[in-house]
């Protein structure tokens, strides 16, 4: 678009910075957009501050240079600019210049020369200069910004000329009327002289006067009150006492009536009662007499009057609605209803004033009701339109329900809908008339505008505003709905206009302080909240008042806000939301260790019904603090879904950045096609849908994202996590491949985390040196900083361009000793430059003696002035691992709480610093295992407290000797979940991380399948096995060791790269089988409730995920953890088993053989899933058939025999059983022998009363073979073991 006429520069720089900003709200689609700071402050290059899409990760900045003698902009100024916009923070992603020189295509090339510079640098921000004709341009497509910088052709003034125009036009057209009826007058009393003497042609006199009256009075009815006025004034001027007194009393009525429709209710009162005096006998002249009666407040006369009409006239509806209209003054001693005849209450006239009176007498449902129902009747009336419109709007915002919320129902919504469509038709017609200033049409209006507001019309709404304006430019109605249309649309200028239109009122101060708060200009809420005003107020707007001038008290440029401040404010309003959100605002940076309390106290006042502003209110401070659950407690449920406001764009970011808010995938669900394909919206949905782990969910939303800003970083990022979570490990790596880096724009982590991506699975070299510049340019970013080691150290392998270094070349870091006295000089040899180091470009003349030279070569740098001086090369190593080498150095110096990296200082061969870290790490281990066994706390919730994985906690809770709690050992517990897994068949049964994984190294997934139907697996669980097979390929890029110290000695063990690759390859097999046989779900965040769960579910994901998956599908949970299948029953999951019953029913149904059966129970019992059951069977098959080595699991397993606790009975059965089917085993006699020696030992193993156990065996043994049930062999090897172990049995 290109403006039609010419803007005028802003006449200082105060006004060119305010109009920018207004600008660029349009521009970066960020209402919050504005002035940083005055003019001679500390600006650091920035004008104007905003944000590109409400998005906190792209701030923008502005610097306005007003030129006012054409002088054009040079690079050294935008150089100076752009130096200085460098050490505003946060990090800058885009950078205007504005002037008002004419543009100029030097311009452009400064911007892209600038631009250019900084990308190689590692640092991409968009650079634009504009000029005055690109500015005009602008400003033409933004309404609000060409009413800023060109207000006498702003869109206002243009509608208020039209209307100017179109009431010229019909005065005009009025006049030629008005030219035409005085003729007729005149022609009249031409025709009344000539035909005096004629009875039948002065009945035609009388017939014509009436029609005159009858033009007339339709005038007065249809808004011409002023011509209409003129006409009758002008006819009964013409007329003298004794002509027609009917004639003269209708034309005096109808003088009242227009006296009436222009505000005069005293001169129409007497017009009216002259009329009837003139001539009492007419019908409506004496009905209207009561009206005047009225309007000259006599209303007790006036119902006398009316009830006497009534009792002449059962059909006088005037009479009746004039009834209704007395009642409404004097009070409820007056029933209207015992007046009027009931036939009168169907006609459409008595029920308009009977609406009148419901209303006033506050009877609102009964209004609502007779002016819905006039409306149905009569649905052509426009009185009854007018009223249903009313009533609609009653009914839907009267309520109060429009202050605590602007959501609307569909119903609701509907009734709006046909109240705007009734409003607006009638408005249409009445803004028009002479009298349109009075009610209702005035009223009428200003619904019209609340309406607009109510249906997120903002343009509408304006559109009625400037037209009310026009009508009645300082009406208290109107100023007011016209300043709050205007704060709908951020025009703070127009509304602040409006407001200080007002008379002085509590409404005006508090319209201002509210339009001032908006603003930020807080220096004048300080200069208008005099202690005067303030003893004006009382109730909300008192409180309201205190807040806000107190908020400015600590917001505004200068800081006078004091604690005692904020602590008596709290004193005064110890039940007020907005006093606790503003003092919590306070706290949070003056005093932080008070913030807690407050904001709690605030969030508990914050779930009573309180107004919307309110709501918003808190949520801002949510938003602030990322409180983002409770954010979410606040807005969801009130905020409209169908229009992008800054409240729904908060719930957004709550539900993305929430921990699997309850309701997001609902919520995003929701939003209509035009919302969520903004890209902020689809990549918020994209982020929770993400962290919920509905993959498919996510990636869809990342695609919307990416299709409407392709330049979106963190949009790519979130579409690459996705595929990876899913392990479409091909795909993600596509989508990554096909990036252009430099084409993207995020945050410098969102660009780290790319490099990080290129480092590992694309291009290693690509990735190293664009996370170079990365880290070379942001190196106190903490994060930047620990991830930069990983870099190098993720693959010793590292690009030759870095591992090779025969000669210096560019990117090397280069150290010269000087020789004979000449300082050293270190560098790297890049044209680009890189903060912290001295950079020497290539062409540079000792940069061109180094280059080409090896270590250890000397040379001379000859000078222009005195002797050359002498260089040694002693050092060369590539920028990257120069880089590394300095983060390591001056870490802990900048960054001293930080403990991921730290310097261990050695003497010599002095190893005992090392020795005492292994030390620390093996007690810091064995704690976790204390923790462990004296706690109920499952492995799941235990895992990421020490950041292991599930899977890798429980190999060492079983490789220290300890048990994983799986049951209780009982066999009645066993029996009942053998029982829930039989009735599960076909029903479905959810794997926590550690049954999933046992059962896919046992080989057990396939037969699950088979007998539940479908296998569900929680999408966090599965990334714990992703996590595992991450940590195994880094692993096997490299040998590496470790050190531990165990039973009071130093291990040092080892693990080849070749090694750690083949457990990685079978970590991958095993992803592989768990993908095929589960089915990866997202957690139903609708079944999440956090509150309920309390903050260690929040912390748990991989134990609550288990858990809501079972209840939300509802099957069988099968977990080997006894804790959480404990949580899970009281949070209503009503079927749970581990494994080994389950391998019980599995085998029972020929799902597992024998063999198979005892090869599952020996690895439960290696991995010491406590307790294990064991029978004979059991026992017998694993020493026979059991994975190799067979006797080491038959160990393990028999170290459930026996024990302090256990039932010794069943215990001595079960190994008996197992004896005697060993004697008829495979296996050779000694190790028949063996086992059955080794479970004699296990019985009695801790116990004091091991000489009755073996008597108990004895009496077993000879018993049984007395029956038959035993061998000679068994009982004759038992007293054998016995002798020779020395043991006497009683």
């Amino acid at each position: 678009m290109t403006t039609q006429s010419v803007i005028s520069i802003p006449a200082d720089d105060t006004t060119f910075e305010q109009n920018v900003a207004i600008l660029f709200r349009g521009i970066l689609g960020d209402p919050n957009t504005k002035r940083v700071a005055k003019s001679g402050k500390n600006q650091k290059g920035i004008d104007v501050f905003g944000r590109r899409d409400r998005d906190a990760k792209q701030p923008v900045g502005i610097q306005c240079k007003l030129r006012t003698t054409n002088r054009k902009l040079t690079e050294t100024e935008a150089r100076v600019e752009l130096t200085k916009a460098f050490a505003f923070t946060p990090a800058l992603t885009e950078f205007f210049i504005v002037t008002t020189a004419d543009d100029d295509v030097t311009y452009d090339e400064i911007a892209a020369k600038l631009s250019q510079e900084q990308a190689a640098n590692g640092r991409v921000i968009d650079i634009q200069i504009w000029g005055w004709n690109t500015l005009q341009d602008r400003i033409a497509e933004d309404q609000k910004a060409l009413d800023a910088f060109d207000p006498g052709h702003s869109p206002m003034a243009q509608k208020l000329a039209d209307i100017g125009e179109e009431q010229l036009a019909r005065s005009a057209r009025t006049h030629a009327k008005l030219d035409q009826s005085l003729s007729v007058q005149h022609q009249s009393h031409v025709l009344l002289q000539g035909i005096a003497a004629d009875a039948a042609k002065g009945q035609q006199l009388l017939t014509h006067w009436d029609a005159q009256i009858d033009t007339y009075r339709d005038m007065l009815n249809e808004g011409r009150v002023e011509i209409a006025f003129e006409l009758l004034t002008k006819l009964e001027n013409s007329l003298t006492s004794a002509d027609e007194p009917r004639v003269r009393a209708r034309i005096r009525a109808n003088i009242g009536l227009a006296h009436h429709r222009l505000g005069d209710e005293k001169r129409a009162g007497d017009c009216l009662l002259e009329a009837y005096a003139i001539y009492p006998d007419d019908d409506r002249i004496a009905t209207n007499r009561i009206l005047g009666l009225q309007l000259l407040e006599r209303f007790d006369e006036s119902l006398e009057v009316a009830s006497t009409r009534l009792e002449k006239d059962l059909e006088d509806e005037h009479a009746a609605g004039f009834v209704f209209q007395a009642a409404m003054f004097l009070g409820d001693q007056v029933d209207p209803y015992a007046i009027v005849p009931a036939s009168l209450l169907k006609r459409t006239l008595v029920r308009t004033y009977e609406c009148h009176f419901l209303r006033h007498r506050d009877r609102r449902d009964e209004f609502i009701e007779r002016a819905l129902q006039t409306w149905q009747d009569d649905p052509e009336d426009a009185d009854a339109r007018r009223l249903a419109a009313d009533a609609l709007l009653e009914k839907r915002i009267g309520n109060g329900q429009f202050r605590q919320s602007p959501l609307r129902d569909p119903d609701s919504r509907e009734d709006l809908e046909t109240a705007e469509r009734l409003l607006a038709e009638y408005w249409e017609k009445v803004r028009l008339y002479d009298n349109a200033q009075q009610d209702p049409y005035l009223t009428s209006g200003c619904n019209l505008v609340t309406l607009h507001r109510a249906l997120h019309r903002p343009d509408d709404a304006r559109k009625i505003a400037i037209q009310l304006l026009q009508i009645a430019p300082s009406d208290r109605r109107v100023l007011t709905v016209a300043a709050h249309a205007a704060l709908d649309e951020e025009n703070m200028q127009e509304a602040e206009a409006h407001a200080l239109g007002l008379q002085d009122s509590a409404e005006k101060t508090s319209l201002l302080l509210h339009i001032w708060s908006a603003e930020s200009e807080w220096q004048k809420i300080l200069d208008y909240g005099t202690g005067r005003r303030r003893e004006d107020l009382e109730g909300e707007l008192l409180e309201q008042f205190d807040t806000m001038v107190f908020r400015a008290k600590f917001l505004s440029e200068h800081p006078v806000a004091t604690r005692e401040d904020a602590e008596e404010l709290l004193a005064a309003w110890p039940g007020s939301l907005p006093v606790h959100i503003m003092v919590a605002d306070f706290l949070s940076v003056n005093a932080p260790e008070r913030f807690e309390e407050v904001f709690e106290t605030a969030h508990s006042l914050a779930q009573k019904d309180i107004l919307y502003a309110h709501r918003l209110m808190f949520a801002n401070l949510c938003l602030l603090n990322d409180k983002w659950a409770e954010l979410i407690d606040t807005l969801a449920g009130y905020v409209a879904n169908e229009v992008d406001t800054p409240a729904l764009t908060w719930l957004a970011m709550a539900y993305a950045n929430a921990d699997r808010a309850q309701g997001a995938g609902a919520f995003f669900r929701s939003l209509p096609d035009g919302i969520i394909e903004k890209n902020g919206y689809a990549r918020l949905a994209a982020a929770a849908q993400y962290n919920r782990g509905d993959l498919r969910e996510a990636e869809r939303y990342a695609r919307k994202a990416i299709a409407a800003r392709p330049s979106d970083l963190r949009a790519h990022l979130l579409l690459h996590g996705a595929l990876h979570r899913r392990n479409d490990m091909r795909a993600a790596r596509g989508h990554i491949k096909k990036l252009d880096p430099s084409q993207l724009e995020g945050h410098v982590l969102e660009r780290l985390r790319l490099a990080q991506i290129l480092r590992q699975d694309i291009d290693a070299e690509q990735g190293l040196e664009f996370g170079f510049q990365m880290a070379a340019h942001n190196r106190d970013v903490r994060e930047v900083a620990v991830s930069w080691p990983g870099f190098i150290f993720f693959d010793r392998n590292l690009p030759d361009t870095i591992a090779k270094i025969p000669v210096a070349r560019e990117n090397l870091w280069f150290h010269l000793r000087g020789i004979d006295g000449d300082d050293d000089v270190e560098g790297i040899l890049t044209d680009k430059d890189i903060p912290e180091v001295r950079c020497f470009s290539l062409d540079h003349p000792l940069a061109k003696l180094v280059v080409g030279k090896k270590v250890g070569e000397r040379f001379s740098y000859p000078q222009a002035v005195g002797p050359d001086r002498e260089y040694e090369l002693v050092e060369l190593k590539h920028q990257a691992i120069w880089l590394l080498h300095d983060i390591m150095a001056t870490h802990a110096d900048r960054f001293p709480e930080e403990t991921s990296m730290f310097t261990i200082k050695m003497k010599g061969d002095d190893v005992s610093p090392v020795l005492d870290i292994a030390k620390s790490s093996s007690d810091h281990a064995q704690g976790m295992l204390d923790i462990y066994e004296q706690h109920p706390i499952p492995v799941c919730v235990l895992a990421p407290m020490y950041r292991r994985s599930v899977v890798g906690m429980a190999e060492h809770i079983a490789g220290s000797g300890k048990e994983i709690r799986t049951c209780h050992g009982l066999g009645a517990e066993r029996v009942h979940a053998e029982k829930i897994v039989r009735t599960s068949q076909g029903k479905g049964a959810v794997l926590d991380t550690l049954s999933a994984w046992r059962a896919m190294q046992f080989g057990m997934l396939p037969a699950l399948k088979e007998w539940f139907g479908t296998l569900y697996l929680a999408q966090s669980s599965f990334d714990e096995f992703l996590q595992m097979r991450s940590e195994s390929e880094l692993s096997s890029k490299h040998d590496h060791g470790t050190i531990g110290y165990i039973d009071g000695q130093y291990v040092r063990t080892e693990q080849s790269a070749e090694e750690a690759k083949k457990i990685a390859d079978k970590i991958d097999a095993g992803i592989s089988l768990i993908q095929k046989h589960c089915e990866i779900c997202p957690v139903d965040d609708d079944e999440f409730s956090g509150a309920s769960l309390g903050v260690i579910a929040r912390d748990a994901d991989l134990m609550i995920d288990p858990i809501l998956l079972a209840r939300a599908k509802v099957c069988t949970l099968l977990s080997d953890e006894l804790n959480l299948r404990q949580m899970a029953q009281e949070m209503g999951v009503a079927r749970s088993a581990w494994l080994q019953p389950t391998v019980t029913v599995l085998a029972e149904n020929e799902l597992l053989d024998d063999i198979e059966e005892c090869s599952i129970v020996a690895n439960l019992a290696v991995w010491r899933h406590g307790h294990v059951s064991l029978s004979g069977k059991n026992l017998a098959a694993i020493a026979e058939k059991g994975p190799e080595p067979a006797f080491g699991y038959f160990q393990a397993a028999t170290a459930y025999l026996g024990g302090v606790d256990a039932d010794m009975h069943s215990h001595i059965l079960a190994a008996l059983s197992a004896m005697e089917l060993l004697w008829n085993s495979s296996l050779p006699c000694h190790e028949q022998g063996r086992c059955a020696g080794h479970m004699f030992g296990r019985l009695i193993s801790g116990r004091e009363d091991w000489q009755a156990i073996l008597s108990a065996i004895e009496h077993r043994l000879i018993f049984d073979a007395r029956q038959g049930g035993s061998s000679q062999r068994s009982l004759d090897y038992f007293r054998a073991w016995c002798r020779g172990h020395f043991y006497m049995v009683a």
